[in-house]
């Protein structure tokens, strides 16, 4: 029996030597799906990923997931099913990591679209690239075909294209390159990339300054005497003491305060 049923496109299926169907790979004009299933009686699928690279990893026993891939982020979990690590792209580790699913698969995972799948059973070794699938810019390379059917290449363009972008295919999205974050959280590196004489920075300075300043700054309790239902407001009382010390603090940091007593 014929195991690597697989044609010449990549197209197809393997089984293994039970008869059952052990790979699919399915072509669209996307790229591949790739399917692995167990050896048992009970479908179960192993390992599953799509054009762009998002699918799973699952243990053989259990089922539970293993490595986990979608357009966001990546996570390796226990079998228990705890997370153990995870990342958004792209990941910045480029050490593989190897999962070991039956003795007849084996996949690799570096980032999206570096992801490996081994399988060897039997006569049949193949080794599939399951990661996210990069597209060949339309229009470009292909003129058409001569009479005898072979294919005209635009090379000028081909060439032109490789100068400029250095691929004939498409960027594999933003997740493939470190995109600066808006936010309160990336303020201090946006700042510090800014032109030393902008007025901006500047004004940024002048009001870390005037932060130090207000850190500096006591504030005194003070008691006020009540007696018949009047303030007292002599010189040297509590409330001129007060008002003394408020003046001095709003000279410190620059600005202006008016305080509204009410006795």
């Amino acid at each position: 029996m014929q195991l690597d049923r697989l044609n010449s496109e990549g197209d197809g299926s393997i089984l293994y030597p039970s008869g059952r169907t052990a790979v699919t790979v399915c072509k669209s004009a996307s790229g591949f799906f790739h399917t692995f299933i167990a050896d048992t009686e009970v479908f179960q699928v192993l390992c599953c990923f799509d054009t762009d690279g998002v699918g799973s990893v699952n243990y053989a026993e259990g089922g539970n997931p293993w490595l986990v891939t979608t357009k966001a982020n990546w996570m390796l979990c226990s079998r228990e099913g705890r997370i153990e690590q995870r990342g958004s792209w792209p990941r910045t580790a480029k050490e593989p990591i190897l999962c070991q699913v039956t003795p007849e698969l084996t996949v690799t995972f570096v980032d999206r679209q570096h992801i490996l799948a081994a399988f060897s059973c039997a006569d049949v070794d193949r080794r599939f690239q399951v990661g996210e699938y990069l597209r060949r810019v339309d229009g470009i390379a292909a003129l058409g075909t001569d009479a005898q059917g072979r294919m005209q290449l635009d090379i000028p363009a081909i060439r032109q294209r490789i100068s400029s972008v250095g691929s004939l295919y498409t960027s594999p999205g933003p997740h493939h390159t470190v995109t600066t974050q808006p936010g309160l959280g990336n303020l201090r590196s946006i700042v510090s990339k800014m032109d030393p004489a902008s007025e901006l920075r500047a004004t940024i300075s002048e009001l870390d300054k005037g932060q130090v300043r207000i850190a500096g700054l006591t504030t005194l309790k003070h008691t006020y005497g009540r007696s018949s239902g009047r303030s007292t407001r002599r010189p040297g009382s509590s409330a001129s003491n007060m008002t003394a010390a408020a003046g001095a603090a709003a000279a410190a940091v620059g600005s202006s305060t008016t305080l509204k007593h009410t006795y």
